[in-house]
């Protein structure tokens, strides 16, 4: 290996479990992502930049696919792993969204038990992706997804294939024919917050697996259009001029970033000449069925409060009653004069159907306001 191919992993290595001993598990906490490629040890190469692990790289074995240079520092040959080998930084965006896509629908569909509209897009759009990335879907993975909906629903009926309980994702890879992705030395991937992963240490291989060259036809797979999702992941759409996006390209930004959209901002931005009326228009109409899907898994205390009465007003919310009572309580403050009269509406016509003590209280001091 070439210096500057060193894979090193920083931690305790768990060789006795596949998937790293259960990194990005189906089983997410409130509020999580769905992971970077899927569930195991992740790998960067780190370029001399931590003197820690520098002083150690003469110690390498070549013999070996892993080395343990120190505790808690080893190095990986991922060629010896059978990885998806990404070629490009748009590779790798594709990539990343295709398998959080694939992700976000298996939890829209195991919390809904429906196919609606918002995840039929998903499904499209997964279908196209997939198919640039050189992929299938198998007809295995398919039947696999459906008992791992009643897998997620009842967490002691185990598939076989879930022990470990890896995401939608790895399996996918996995009936891809890959052990992984390697994205050592690509632009914003090779690094500590994505980085390389091998989804089981004992599957070692002598023949390197390859993956296909892609186009760049698909406008969501540039760097400008990956850009602008970082930033909305970390700043918010308002730091954004949108305003030369076509309507499709709108619909990709959405559906692939994290970060829920704050819509109050949305007007700002039209102020701003950001955005034009006619997009801030079009993401009202299709931002909840690009959203639903994702509800699951987002906190409603973090929803803004405009978005939050949006999404109420729309009935996407996947939220239990009890829960929606308690967090319109906490935001009813901050929501603007003309939500006020829609969820004090909303919580008079639901009141009967809340049972928890707390919130049974809730609403009778929500109400006193009407």
């Amino acid at each position: 290996m070439l210096e500057s191919d060193y894979s090193i992993h920083m931690g305790n290595l768990d060789g006795s479990n596949a998937y790293g001993g259960g990194t990005d598990s189906l089983f997410r906490m409130s509020g999580r992502g769905t992971g970077h490629f899927g569930s195991g040890t992740y790998f960067s190469t780190y370029r001399q930049e931590n003197p820690e692990v520098a002083k150690y790289l003469d110690d390498v074995r070549t013999d070996t696919p892993i080395t343990q240079l120190k505790s808690g520092v080893y190095v990986a040959d991922l060629e010896r792993f059978g990885l998806y080998r990404v070629k490009s930084t748009e590779q790798a965006d594709l990539l990343f969204n295709t398998l959080r896509k694939i992700n976000d629908f298996f939890y829209g569909y195991a919390n809904t038990g429906k196919l609606d509209a918002g995840l039929k897009s998903y499904l499209l759009d997964i279908k196209k992706m997939v198919n640039r990335l050189g992929l299938t879907v198998p007809d295995k993975f398919i039947r696999l997804a459906n008992k791992y909906v009643q897998f997620y629903k009842e967490p002691y009926n185990k598939p076989k294939e879930a022990q470990a309980n890896p995401t939608l994702a790895t399996l996918f890879m996995e009936m891809n024919g890959f052990n992984g992705v390697n994205v050592n030395g690509i632009a914003r991937y090779d690094n500590t917050m994505h980085g390389s992963v091998i989804y089981n240490l004992d599957k070692v291989t002598s023949t390197p697996k390859d993956a296909p060259n892609i186009g760049s036809e698909f406008d969501f797979n540039n760097v400008e259009m990956a850009t602008m999702v970082d930033k909305i992941n970390r700043y918010g759409i308002s730091v954004l001029d949108l305003s030369s996006l076509s309507n499709e390209n709108l619909n990709l930004l959405l559906k692939a970033s994290d970060k829920i959209i704050d819509l109050h901002s949305l007007e700002y931005m039209v102020q701003e000449d950001k955005l034009t009326q006619d997009q801030n228009n079009h993401i009202l109409k299709v931002y909840p069925n690009i959203i639903k899907p994702k509800l699951s898994s987002i906190n409603p205390k973090d929803i803004p409060e405009d978005t939050f009465a949006f999404l109420l007003k729309r009935n996407v919310l996947p939220y239990d009653i009890n829960e929606l009572v308690m967090v319109i309580y906490n935001k009813f403050y901050r929501f603007n004069r003309n939500d006020e009269q829609f969820i004090l509406s909303y919580v008079n016509g639901i009141k009967d159907k809340v049972t928890n003590p707390d919130a049974i209280e809730v609403v009778g001091e929500i109400l006193s306001y009407l």
